[in-house]
């Protein structure tokens, strides 16, 4: 019996130190469990079917979606093409808010008659999704437009009626992707939407707790909504969470003596791109963390001329109360500064939907950890294979 013993410590011993493994996992949890295989993810944030020409002013031009589109189904072609594992589409599948409040929808609100017109956008979407293989799974978040920046009980209804559910997690190559509604976090103010978003917080507090227990080697957030831009600590605005949730959230997902705690949090909603490294909020958990904000598969938005952003050239973008004003500083005005220029050949220079500033973000998952970069659909029509020199210029992190 003592010699089987020890046979099997030295065969264990053999794998522990022959087997590639993440940098990280034995400091994560004791023995090495490596990433199963490597694979590729792509990532389309921000469909938003209408942006491009919600504020013509009349309901023709608000109608039109035609370049959105046209940059999606670019984006779908070179997933049938280039074979991701999956795809993420990271909410705000229209631009037409589900709530349609006086006034959220401009040309097209309750006063316009036309009715529902997210359902003719969602419609459009899923009908440029069927083109995608069915072989490469889409998983499908909940944007602010698709609820509303303050969400019902009714337009979470419908967006599961759409699209399915608003909070799950599935396994992919050992790597646990647990996907968040952001939305009830950002707003839960309508009757009976902080009971859902109690709710989930209890549903992530099993679902971290589960995948403890379980084989996983890594965690991976998905949501909308950053949590934060820049730091933990920084102002609440439109591209941020409010401090209260972001803190429960995080703290859930980094408390002490957890096995495992999430290194990625990738995000949409700012239509520009930008990322962040920041500590975890425990002291007592010695890690970091990447928050990635992806630009948009749409209608991309070059706040103050820029595309790509610092931390801290993000944070007065996003700590603004609202998009709209955020939109009259950054897009029309740069800094706020100067009167506003609402002309159509001005919005041009900072807003389009075109294959040179529309795209995907292409994420890397192996034994070595995750990397990533953004890829415009003009400049991803150039890759010919999703391979190690896809991404072969991006340093590999840490993913667990």
């Amino acid at each position: 019996m003592c010699q089987q013993m020890a046979a099997a410590a030295l065969l264990w011993l053999a794998v522990l130190f022959t087997r590639p493994m993440c940098v990280a996992c034995v400091a994560c949890f004791g023995v090495a469990r490596p990433i199963s295989s490597t694979f590729f993810m792509f990532q389309l944030a921000d469909p938003q079917l209408g942006m491009l020409h919600c504020c013509g002013g009349d309901a023709a031009s608000a109608l039109n979606w035609t370049q959105e589109l046209a940059m999606l189904q670019l984006a779908i072609g070179h997933a049938n093409r280039l074979r991701p594992r999956f795809v993420t589409l990271h909410g705000d599948m229209q631009n037409w808010y589900a709530t349609d409040l006086p006034g959220e929808n401009g040309a097209l609100g309750p006063e316009s008659g036309l009715g529902d017109v997210g359902a003719l956008q969602v419609a459009d979407v899923k009908e440029a999704l069927a083109a995608l293989d069915p072989a490469i799974p889409v998983r499908v978040l909940a944007g602010n437009h698709d609820v509303g920046d303050a969400p019902t009980l009714a337009t979470l209804e419908q967006f599961r009626d759409r699209w399915g559910p608003m909070k799950y997690s599935s396994r992919e190559g050992g790597t646990e992707f647990v996907v968040l509604d952001s939305q009830v976090y950002y707003d839960a103010s309508q009757p009976g939407v902080r009971e859902v978003q109690l709710e989930q917080t209890a549903w992530l507090r099993r679902t971290v707790a589960a995948t403890q227990a379980s084989n996983a080697t890594s965690i991976v957030v998905l949501t909308h909504i950053p949590p934060f831009m820049t730091s933990m600590d920084e102002p609440h605005g439109w591209a941020n969470w409010p401090l209260a949730a972001r803190h429960e959230v995080l703290g859930i997902l980094t408390k002490p003596n957890l096995r495992l705690t999430p290194r990625l949090i990738i995000c949409g909603h700012f239509h520009s791109n930008s990322s962040v490294s920041s500590d975890s909020p425990s002291s007592q958990v010695k890690s970091s963390f990447e928050v990635v904000t992806t630009a948009s598969v749409g209608t991309e938005l070059l706040w103050n001329g820029r595309s790509t952003f610092t931390p801290t050239e993000a944070l007065p973008v996003a700590s603004t109360p609202s998009g709209s004003d955020a939109f009259n500083d950054f897009i029309a005005r740069t800094d706020g500064v100067g009167a506003a220029n609402y002309s159509e050949s001005y919005l041009l220079t900072r807003r389009d939907a075109r294959a040179d500033w529309s795209g995907v973000r292409i994420f890397e998952f192996s034994e070595r950890g995750y990397r990533h970069r953004w890829f415009t659909n003009q400049a991803l029509s150039m890759v010919q294979s999703l391979d190690g020199e896809t991404l072969a210029h991006e340093p590999w992190k840490e993913i667990c």
